[in-house]
């Protein structure tokens, strides 16, 4: 088979026009979507579309939580209630547990428990936790030890 490359979408795109436009063009065997928390609950119905409508099997990546302990966004609520199947992928925690929150920390490494969700360029801030550590704020001693490294100057 052959592979497409990836498009960027942006909040106001159709991907139902953009997929039906593809398809019409040559055959599409499958969509795949990452980072599907960002998308909005419409383009969400518009994936079940292309599943119902056109066919096309839709496989969608991305978090299910965000760093407060809620669902990300109101795409993932709908993905929730509309998608045929959900495999999650196994993260562990520090202590070894599965990891099913993730907890933002800041500079000192104290959980930033307020503020916008996501941080731009704060990737490195982010850490895969079990339950009890989100709640204790724990996020472990290898996220400890890279806070204890110098900063490279930019």
């Amino acid at each position: 088979g052959c592979l497409a490359a990836a498009r960027p979408l942006r909040m106001e795109d159709a991907i139902d026009a953009i997929v039906a436009a593809e398809h019409a063009k040559r055959p599409v065997t499958a969509v795949l979507i990452d980072e599907v928390q960002f998308m909005t609950a419409d383009q969400i119905r518009q994936l079940a579309w292309i599943v119902d409508e056109l066919k096309i099997p839709v496989m969608a990546y991305g978090l299910k939580n965000n760093v407060y302990g809620t669902l990300f966004s109101d795409a993932i609520v709908a993905l929730m209630a509309l998608a045929d199947d959900f495999q999650e992928i196994k993260q562990l925690c520090h202590c070894g547990r599965k990891a099913t929150m993730i907890l933002k920390y800041d500079r000192n490494g104290e959980a930033v428990r307020s503020g916008e969700v996501v941080e731009i360029g704060g990737e490195g801030r982010y850490v895969s936790v079990c339950r009890p550590h989100w709640t204790a704020g724990d996020i472990g001693p290898a996220a400890r030890q890279l806070l204890a490294q110098p900063v490279a100057a930019e």
